[in-house]
C-alpha cells in the first residue's frame, strides 16, 4: 500500500497514517513512535547506524504534506532512466495526536536510508572542486523544477497545505490557498494595501500546470554519495507552485542556491518577480503573511 488515510491507536492518543509503504517485516508506526520518544534528536538512522536501512525523521515541523510531497516526487523522479537526481522512498508516514513537543512531536517520515556525504560536508574538503558540486545539484534541480503537476492543482505541497517559501513572513503562508486565484489575489491586495501599482499575473505562466518549488536549495539538503549520485534530501520546503514562485526562490536565496542557479534554466518574469519583491516587503514590515488576505481565503486563516 502506497498511501493511506488511517486512524489507529496507541496508549496515549491515536496515530494517523499518512503513507504506509512498509518493506516486508519492517517495524508499524507505533514501534517507530517508541523510537521516537527514546531518541535525543529529531533524526536518526534505523535499525543502527552501522548497518542503517532507513532514515527517521520526526518533529513539529514534519507535516503530512512534506511525507506525500516526497513520495509523489520520488515516484516521479526515481523511474527516469539516468536520473539527475534520486529521492529517497518514504517506507510510513504518520502524525499523533499528542501536543507536548517533549513527549510526542506530531510529523514522522521514516525513508529510505541514502548513504554518502552532505554537499555542505563535502564542500568543506579543500580538495573537492566546488564547481562540480554546483554543476550536479544544478541539474538536479533543473529536473525537479520541470516536473510539473497539472493545470487546476492545489498551489503548495501535495493534498494541500500550507506552503513554506521565503515569499510569506516567517517563511510559510498563514492559510492553505484552494487556488492559484486565490494566491494571485493575495499577493495583489498586499499590493493595492501599500499603495503600490505594481501586480503579479500567474494566469499565462500556469497554463502548462503548477512546477515543483524548492523554497530551501541549501546545501544540507542534498547528499552525493561515493559514485557522485545527487539525492534530495529534504522536502519540508517543497511544493507545486507558479514558476514565479520558483524563480523568487532561487534568486532570494542564500549564497548556495545562487549559485547552484547558473546551472538552472527556469522561467523569470521581471514584471511578477519585482511585484513580489515588493509585497514580501510588506509583508515583513507588517509581520504577518495575514496582510491583504483576500476574503475568499480569511476562513481558512490558522487560528
Amino acid at each position: 500500500m502506497a498511501t493511506a488515510n488511517v486512524t489507529t491507536t496507541f496508549d496515549s492518543g491515536a496515530l494517523h497514517i499518512v503513507i504506509d509503504n512498509r518493506p516486508t517485516g519492517f517495524p508499524c508506526a507505533s514501534d517507530i513512535l517508541k523510537l521516537c520518544r527514546s531518541s535525543n534528536s529529531v533524526g536518526f538512522p534505523f535499525p543502527s547506524s552501522d548497518q542503517p536501512t532507513a532514515w527517521i525523521k520526526f518533529g513539529w515541523g514534519v507535516t503530512r504534506g512534506e511525507a506525500l510531497t516526497q513520495h509523489k516526487v520520488a515516484l516521479a523522479m526515481n523511474t527516469i532512466p539516468n536520473t539527475a537526481v534520486h529521492v529517497p522512498i518514504v517506507y510510513l508516514a504518520f502524525a499523533t495526536d499528542a501536543r507536548s513537543y517533549m513527549t510526542d512531536p506530531c510529523g514522522y517520515i521514516v525513508m529510505e536510508f541514502v548513504p554518502g556525504l552532505t554537499v555542505e560536508q563535502r564542500l568543506r574538503n579543500p580538495d573537492v572542486n566546488a564547481k562540480d558540486m554546483y554543476q550536479a545539484v544544478g541539474r538536479a534541480v533543473q529536473q525537479l523544477i520541470e516536473y510539473r503537476a497539472p493545470s487546476g492543482t492545489q498551489p503548495g505541497p501535495v493534498g494541500g497545505g500550507i506552503i513554506r517559501h521565503d515569499f510569506f513572513s516567517t517563511r510559510e503562508s498563514a492559510v492553505a490557498y484552494r487556488t492559484v486565484d486565490i494566491l494571485q489575489d493575495h499577493v495583489n491586495r498586499i499590493l493595492k494595501l501599500g499603495g503600490y501599482s505594481q501586480r503579479v499575473d500567474f494566469a499565462d505562466e500556469t497554463t502548462d500546470g503548477l512546477p515543483l518549488c524548492l523554497s530551501d536549495i541549501h546545501q544540507s539538503n542534498w547528499i552525493i554519495d561515493d559514485e557522485g549520485r545527487v539525492h534530495a534530501i529534504d522536502f519540508g520546503h517543497v511544493g507545486f507552485l507558479p514558476p514565479s514562485f520558483v524563480a523568487y526562490a532561487i534568486e532570494q536565496s542564500h549564497f548556495f542556491a545562487k549559485r547552484v542557479a547558473k546551472y538552472v534554466n527556469y522561467a523569470r518574469s521581471k514584471k511578477n518577480l519585482y511585484a513580489m519583491e515588493i509585497a514580501a516587503g510588506q509583508l515583513v514590515l507588517y509581520g504577518s503573511s495575514l496582510r491583504g488576505l483576500p476574503r475568499s481565503a480569511k476562513e481558512l486563516a490558522k487560528a
